[in-house]
């Protein structure tokens, strides 16, 4: 029997001015997303006449054929059957090696004695089932919305990530169910983040970026992706997204790192190193080769001979040994690394004389006695560093400068001007694990702590020049951030010459189809080194401010931590809400122009990873081994603390 269609409708369009008024009120950001541009040509809710049933058409498919709400609870209960997690287990390979260096390590290391255990992905897989609860849920797919009223019932979440490929889908959900459910979502922290993008591959970047950077990373350890719609639009969301996945988990630092990157970048203002301010761009004629030390820099070197008159040579970190043996001078060296590896290294290649007359570039966080090995020294600001905090916020911060030398140097190339870079070197991997670096090189040298045998094979990626390359993590997120740092050109061509891993948006060259033009290079490398000034110095009072700030901040989040990790703590679920109040203090800190989450956040971070993951893997077994977790992270956040203190002192008694 015919259903009244117009009265559905009227009840369909209450519903949606509803829900307007309810968004406009608690969630501006999300009625935001409605006026991204829809590149669907159909897509709407179709009401069928006979039963009354709402489905979701899009480009002429019926999404549900069923009665939506009920077939969202029949693939719930699908899904607490089969659904797929992302797990992920801290990297506790280095705690002993680096104990006696590293106060994270050591840390580490005796929680990990404590526990009589490590972390093993193995022993934490278990099926979803209803009550769970979740650092991050990730849900591909909005629908007509039912589902995600479902699953914030049926499962504590306090990161709820929603994918979704065009507006028009999310605005049909504005008919369908009440957003108001939200209401009763959003306490205690909770965050709900809806991405709408077209572009599968972009969507995957911007959600792991955003998992990296803004939320809180290791309550995700064990996340689950529920998907009710499969199309090649998640489809290749997904594979882009596992791809990217590990990402979330790197390039957090550690404590100590940034300890040492206050305390480093302090003393090279002490030692008053000119600092990068780019104000002069270089000619648009010159060429900049950047050199890595990747297996296929040996046949690049002497086309770079040849050609060292058509272009100025950065040579970055271990690479300038290889040019070394080739009778090549660089003519600036780039390093990047903040502990006395990159001292040794320098020292490794075993000619001062030939390593004191080439300019260096590093960044500011680097090992302070690297520079009384060379001439004449410069620095710039690597963005997002705990020791920028030091330096006013009009001198430019250089992003994508890291995680690897090649970075900087391109990085620092690109803020220089130049319109023409090539890349040799640079191959982001390896065909042969064994051999990783190029000949000469001091990661080849077994006589060194560098040394390495054979580097991982995590990925195989397609080569630059055809074939597969195998490569770890580590050199995988340079690569990406190559790829991300070319993105944001627009009259830069790159070209690489590297026979390793393909670099998207570089171009890639055979040596013998690179024909280059002479230009000015002497006033090319004058122009670079008038970059640099010495006027930050003129405001030591900035510095000073700075100190006191980070006195003050200090003993804030000391006090706030110790109060959140209390004896009141019993179960891991209760551990993971007081360890996410630390996260979103320090969140908080950041968002308000706050300098102390530089410092603590990634060592934070990595201990929290740590600490959730073996209560949850001991918790499995019947264990509880929060007790214990809660006074060893007390302990380390004390000696953090006390060690901000006395380098706040010291560095006052200096500045003043």
């Amino acid at each position: 029997m015919p259903v009244d269609v117009q009265k559905i409708i009227k009840t369909l369009e209450e519903r949606k001015n509803r829900n307007i008024k309810y968004l406009e009120k608690k969630a501006p950001q999300l009625l935001d997303l409605l006026k991204k541009p829809s590149k669907l040509s159909k897509c709407g809710i179709y009401i069928d006449p006979q039963s009354g049933l709402i489905d979701l058409i899009i480009e002429d498919q019926k999404l549900y054929q069923a009665d939506p709400h009920k077939a969202t609870l029949a693939h719930i209960d699908e899904f607490e059957r089969s659904g797929f997690k992302f797990y992920i287990g801290p990297d506790v390979t280095t705690p002993e090696q680096f104990k006696d260096s590293m106060m994270d390590m050591r840390h580490w290391y005796e929680y990990l004695v404590l526990a009589k255990e490590k972390p093993n992905i193995d022993f934490v897989k278990k099926i979803i089932r209803k009550g769970d609860i979740f650092g991050t849920f990730l849900c591909l797919g909005i629908g007509l919305g039912h589902h995600l009223v479902e699953l914030t019932k049926r499962y504590e979440i306090k990161q709820f990530i929603i994918v979704e490929q065009d507006s028009e889908i999310f605005k049909a959900s504005l008919f369908t169910i009440d957003w108001s459910f939200l209401e009763k979502y959003m306490r205690d922290n909770r965050t709900f983040n809806v991405f709408i993008r077209d572009d599968p591959f972009e969507a995957a970047k911007e959600v792991v970026a955003y998992c990296q950077f803004i939320l809180n990373p290791p309550i995700g350890f064990d996340m689950p992706v529920f998907s009710y719609f499969k199309n090649s639009f998640f489809e290749k969301f997904m594979t882009e997204f596992m791809k990217r996945f590990n990402q979330i988990f790197t390039g957090w630092g550690f404590f100590q790192d940034e300890y040492w990157s206050v305390e480093h970048t302090l003393e090279n203002i002490k030692n008053q190193i000119p600092l990068f301010y780019g104000n002069s761009p270089v000619s648009s004629k010159a060429n900049a080769f950047i050199i890595g030390a990747g297996p296929s820099l040996d046949y690049s070197l002497d086309f770079i001979k040849k050609n060292s008159d058509k272009a100025v040579i950065f040579s970055c970190g271990s690479s300038l040994s290889s040019l070394h043996r080739a009778g090549i001078k660089p003519d600036f060296h780039i390093d990047i690394e903040r502990t006395v590896v990159t001292y040794d290294a320098l020292v490794w290649i075993g000619d001062p004389e030939y390593v004191r007359t080439i300019p260096v570039i590093f960044n500011n966080p680097m090992y302070p006695l690297v520079s009384t090995l060379f001439d004449e020294s410069y620095m710039y600001l690597k963005a997002n560093d705990a020791g920028t905090v030091f330096f006013e916020s009009h001198i430019p911060r250089l992003i994508f400068s890291n995680p690897t030398v090649v970075n900087g140097g391109l990085s620092f190339a690109v803020n220089s001007g130049f319109k023409e870079i090539y890349l040799f070197g640079t191959d982001m991997g390896y065909k042969d694990p064994k051999k990783h670096h190029a000949n000469h090189n001091v990661a080849l040298d077994k006589n060194t702590y560098f040394y390495a045998e054979e580097l991982g094979k995590d990925l195989k990626l397609e080569g630059n020049f055809g074939g597969d390359v195998y490569t770890n993590m580590f050199l995988n997120w340079a690569r990406t951030w190559i790829e991300d740092l070319i993105k944001t050109l627009t009259d830069v061509k790159i070209y690489n010459t590297s026979d390793g891993a393909k670099i998207k948006g570089a171009i890639p060259t055979r040596l013998e189809n690179i024909s280059l033009k002479k230009f000015e290079k002497d006033e090319t490398v004058r122009t670079i080194k008038q970059n640099f000034s010495q006027d930050y110095l003129k405001n030591r009072d900035f510095i000073t401010k700075r100190l006191e700030q980070l006195k003050i901040e200090t003993k804030n989040y000391r006090n706030y931590s110790l109060s959140q990790l209390n004896s009141k703590i019993k179960n891991k679920s209760q551990l993971m809400d007081a360890l996410h109040n630390i996260f979103v203090w320090i969140y908080l800190n950041q968002t308000n122009n706050g300098i102390l989450n530089f410092l603590v956040r990634g060592g934070f971070l990595h201990y929290e990873h740590l600490a959730l993951f073996l209560c949850y893997q001991k918790e499995i077994r019947g264990i509880n081994f929060v007790p214990e977790t809660v006074e060893a992270i007390r302990r380390y956040i004390e000696e953090s603390t006390d060690m901000l203190f006395n380098l706040v002192d010291k560095y006052r008694q200096i500045f003043r």
